[in-house]
């Protein structure tokens, strides 16, 4: 999997206490620092548990350290949320873009690098059970979701599928990729592989339902005559 792209690092006025912060800190911490730090807690803890004091003793430094990049705690959770999307969508989608193969390789890959890193799929699960309860969170949960769908649904209508069936089949693509990150399954790699495989091939390969050739629902047969 690619590197993950970095965070703009914009540098805010900071408070008076980060004034006097020791230069060590400001060479060895940086904006990334802290907010990787804020992403490990929200995987373990919740992001409840993503606060200034006790992310400072994580990382031994002074709060200094952070009021020299965020200028609140409000502001590193936006710019964890920006990180996920980077993380999770942006950069998954430039891995997908720079292969070959066509739309059936394209989903195949797409599932590969969503569920290569099983941190990342807690990570997933933390912001999204964040949003169940914060409208921040809520918003770029559903900003991200629209943006995954849109670009699975091209390779599902890429495949044959017309556009309500592209976007059913991308709904599924999506949940079995976010199931993966809460079944528990004692399975050999060779049964994993064998089962995904499985549920790919069913989700990519056109079935009797009237809406794989057209929007229009199909006319019932003439009623027999005697």
């Amino acid at each position: 999997m690619t590197e993950l792209p970095r965070i703009s690092l914009e540098i805010r006025a900071a408070p008076t206490e980060s004034a006097a912060m020791p230069s060590s800190e400001r060479r060895t911490l940086d904006r990334r620092t802290w907010i990787d730090a804020a992403v490990d807690v929200m995987a373990e803890h919740g992001v409840d548990a993503v606060k200034v004091e006790p992310l400072a003793r994580r990382l031994g430094v002074t709060k200094g350290s952070f009021y020299w990049h965020f200028k609140d705690r409000s502001a590193l959770l936006s710019a964890l949320l920006d990180h996920w999307e980077d993380a999770r969508t942006a950069a998954t989608i430039g891995v997908v873009d720079s292969v070959g193969g066509g739309p059936a390789e394209k989903l195949r890959k797409l599932f590969e690098v969503s569920v290569a890193d099983l941190e990342s799929l807690r990570i997933e699960m933390a912001v999204r059970d964040w949003a169940r309860n914060d409208q921040r969170a809520h918003i770029a949960v559903r900003a991200v979701d629209a943006r995954r769908s849109v670009y699975a649904e091209q390779y599902f209508q890429q495949l044959g599928f017309s556009h309500s069936e592209a976007r059913a089949r991308g709904t599924l693509f999506q949940g079995l990729i976010l199931s993966e990150a809460l079944l528990v399954r004692d399975e050999e790699p060779e049964d994993y592989e064998a089962r995904i495989q499985h549920c790919l091939e069913l989700i990519m390969t056109p079935d009797a339902a009237p809406d794989t050739v057209s929007d229009t629902p199909r006319r019932p047969p003439p009623a027999p005559s005697f």
